[in-house]
C-alpha cells in the first residue's frame, strides 16, 4: 500500500484557496501512484482558527469543503483522509474523516484537547470519547490527531496544567494494528523534532505497527509550525521524513520501508533561521502585504531582521530607514550603508535631529531647564516609529519590528517607538542568540559586516551609551530571563543556582524579576512575535498588568 503524506500550508479561513491545494496535492499523489492521502490536522481551515470557530458559518464551510471534495471525481481510485471541523449531535468537534467513493466517514474525534500556553481548544471543541479503527484492504488502521499521542510524555514529565484523564492510545494494547496515523498541527519550537521522533518511535516499537506523523507547515500568525512529517517502522526508528519549514509530498510505501534512520542535517541556528523566515514571509503575505519596512540602526538586532526579511520576501520586497540622529556614530550609519549594499536592498536616510530639536524648542515652556533624561531618549524613538509608520502608511509597506526578547523582557525599549511595527521577527530571540545567528549568517552569506558582530550593543540615545550601562552582560540577564520566563522558576531556585555556579547574586535575580514583571504593560502593547522557544511573549503567556506579587 502506498500513502501520500500531504504535507500542506493552509491559510486560515481561506476556504477556496485550501480547497484548490488540497486538490492539487491529491493529484500529484495520484500520478505517484498513492492509493491514499492523507492531509494535516484543520487542513480545511487552517490551525489555529481561533474564536473564528464561534461564526457558525465559518464550521459549515468547512463541511461544505469536504462535501464537495466528496463529490469530486477526482478522489477516484484513491481515497483522502483530512483532518477538519465538523458537527456532529450538535457539538463541534476537531476531527479526521475519511472520503472514499463519494461517502464521508468520520474516522476521529480529537480526544485530549489542549488547554495551556498557545492552545486553548477546550475553548471551542467537545473532546472525543474513544479511539476507532479503520480497515484498509487487509490493514487494520487507527487515525488520532495531534495531542492525542502526548498523554506519557505530559505524565511522565509532570508538566503544570496538561493533565489528562486517560491516555486514548490505551485502546490499541492487545490489540492488532497494523498502522498509526496521527495527523497534527504541532507548532515548533527549537529542538521540539527529536522530542516527537522518540516519542511515537517508542509508540511504533511497543506497540509493533507502523507509525506516521503528518504536520501542518508554515506561519499561522505567531505560531510556526516546521513540517517535518515522518515515518516510524516498527522498530521505532525514523526512516522516512519529509522536509522542513516548506510544502512537501512523501510517499510512503508501508509494503517496503527504507531503512533509514533519517536525521536532520542542519545546526541549531540554521533551524531557526529557516523558522524566523518563513513565518516572516507567511505573515506579510498572508496578511495582504509584499513589501516591509524597518528601521535599521546599524546594531545587529535590526541587521538580523533586514536579513531573515530579504530571504523571506527577496531584496526587492525590503525598505530600510536609516535614521541617524546626533548622537549616532557615523561607524552605525556606516556599518547600516554596507549591510544595505550586501543586501541589495532598498535604503532611505532620514536624519531625526532637526525634528527632535524642533520638539525641544516647541516644548521649552514645559520642561523649562529641566536636564536631558530619559524621556528625550525616548523622544527620539518616537520620532523614528512616527516616520516608520507614516511611510507605512503611505506606501502600503508593513513594518518590522527589530527588538529581541531579552529587550522585550526587561523593557529596554520604547512604546511608540522601536516596539512600532505589526511583527516583532525576532521577539522570541535572546540577544545571545542574536549573535550566534547572526555569526552564522555571516558564515553562510557574508552579508553582516564583521563591526556589527563586535561593537558593543548600543542603542545611541545619549552620548557614549552602552547597553551595560543599564543592563548586565546578556550571558547574565538571558540566563535568569530563561529560567524565569521559559522554565517558570522562582526567586530563589534562580538565585541559588547564580550562587552555586557564582554567576549572579540574589540581589540581580530580584532586580531582573522586577524588571520583568514590571513591564509587563510594554509586552501587552507589543507587536506580534514569532514564537520558537516554550515559552514566547504574547498569547502563550498571559500574566496580569496591575500585580505587585515580586515587588
Amino acid at each position: 500500500m502506498k500513502i501520500a503524506l500531504a504535507q500542506i500550508n493552509p491559510t486560515i479561513g481561506a476556504f477556496e484557496e485550501n480547497y484548490q491545494k488540497i486538490c492539487k496535492y491529491i493529484t500529484q499523489a495520484k500520478e505517484n501512484g498513492a492509493e491514499a492521502v492523507i492531509f494535516p490536522e484543520l487542513a480545511t481551515c487552517g490551525y489555529p482558527p481561533r474564536d473564528l470557530l464561534c461564526i457558525q458559518e465559518f464550521v459549515k464551510k468547512n463541511e461544505e469543503l469536504v462535501s464537495r471534495l466528496a463529490s469530486s471525481p477526482l478522489l477516484e481510485g484513491v481515497f483522502c483522509v483530512l483532518g477538519t471541523v465538523f458537527f456532529h449531535q450538535r457539538q463541534i468537534y476537531n476531527g479526521a474523516v475519511l472520503i472514499s467513493q463519494n461517502k464521508v466517514e468520520i474516522l476521529h474525534k480529537k480526544v485530549l484537547l489542549p488547554s495551556y500556553d498557545v492552545f486553548d481548544e477546550v475553548r471551542y471543541f467537545e473532546e472525543g470519547k474513544e479511539l476507532l479503527l479503520s480497515r484498509w484492504g487487509d490493514r487494520e488502521v487507527a487515525v488520532v490527531i495531534c495531542e492525542d499521542i502526548w498523554w506519557e510524555y505530559f505524565e511522565k514529565n509532570g508538566k503544570i496544567g496538561r493533565k489528562y484523564p486517560w491516555n486514548p492510545l490505551s485502546a490499541l494494547e492487545g490489540k492488532k494494528v497494523d498502522i498509526l496515523i496521527q495527523i497534527s498541527a504541532s507548532p515548533y519550537e527549537v529542538g521540539k523534532e527529536k522530542i516527537r521522533h522518540r516519542l511515537l518511535g517508542r509508540l511504533a516499537e511497543r506497540l509493533r505497527l507502523t507509525a506516521i506523523s503528518l504536520n501542518q507547515v508554515g506561519g499561522q500568525d505567531d505560531l510556526l509550525f516546521d513540517g517535518g512529517s515522518f515515518v516510524c517502522n516498527k522498530g521505532g526508528k525514523v526512516v522516512q521524513a519529509a522536509a522542513r519549514f516548506r510544502e512537501d509530498l512523501l510517499l510512503v510505501d508501508i509494503d517496503n520501508l527504507p531503512d533509514g534512520p533519517v536525521v536532520w542535517q542542519g545546526c541549531r541556528e540554521e533551524e531557526i533561521l529557516e523558522a524566523l523566515v518563513m513565518g516572516t514571509r507567511d505573515y506579510v503575505r498572508k496578511c495582504g502585504f509584499e513589501k516591509v519596512l524597518l528601521g535599521l540602526s546599524g546594531g545587529i538586532d535590526s541587521a538580523l531582521v533586514a536579513v531573515i526579511a530579504t530571504l523571506a520576501l527577496g531584496k526587492e520586497n525590503v525598505w530600510a530607514l536609516l535614521m541617524p540622529s546626533m548622537y549616532s556614530s557615523s561607524e552605525s550609519l556606516e556599518d547600516a550603508q554596507n549591510l544595505v549594499d550586501q543586501l541589495g536592498i532598498r535604503s532611505s536616510i532620514f536624519p531625526i535631529e532637526d525634528i527632535y530639536r524642533t520638539y525641544r524648542k516647541n516644548f521649552q515652556g514645559v520642561f523649562g531647564n529641566l536636564p536631558f533624561g530619559l524621556a528625550e531618549e525616548n523622544l527620539q524613538a518616537r520620532i523614528r516609529g512616527q516616520v516608520l509608520m507614516w511611510l507605512s502608511n503611505k506606501f502600503n509597506h508593513l513594518v518590522l519590528a527589530t527588538g529581541n526578547k531579552s529587550e522585550l523582557a526587561v523593557g529596554y525599549c520604547t512604546l511608540y517607538g522601536d516596539m512600532c511595527g505589526a511583527l516583532a521577527v525576532i521577539g522570541d530571540v535572546f540577544k545571545t542568540e542574536v549573535y550566534k545567528l547572526s555569526r552564522y549568517v555571516s558564515r553562510r552569506y557574508g552579508w553582516i559586516p564583521h563591526r556589527i558582530l563586535t561593537k558593543p550593543p548600543s542603542a545611541e540615545l545619549r552620548p557614549d551609551q552602552k547597553d551595560s550601562d543599564t543592563l548586565p552582560p546578556y550571558e547574565i540577564l538571558d540566563a535568569i530571563l530563561g529560567l524565569y520566563i521559559e522554565e517558570s522558576w522562582d526567586l530563589d531556585r534562580i538565585a541559588q543556582r547564580g550562587e552555586e555556579s557564582g554567576q549572579y547574586s540574589r540581589a540581580l535575580v530580584s532586580r531582573v524579576i522586577q524588571m520583568v514583571d514590571k513591564n509587563e504593560y510594554k509586552r501587552k502593547m507589543a507587536p506580534l512575535v514569532l514564537k520558537i522557544t516554550s515559552k514566547a511573549f504574547g498569547i502563550g503567556r498571559r500574566m496580569p498588568v496591575a500585580q505587585r506579587y515580586h515587588w
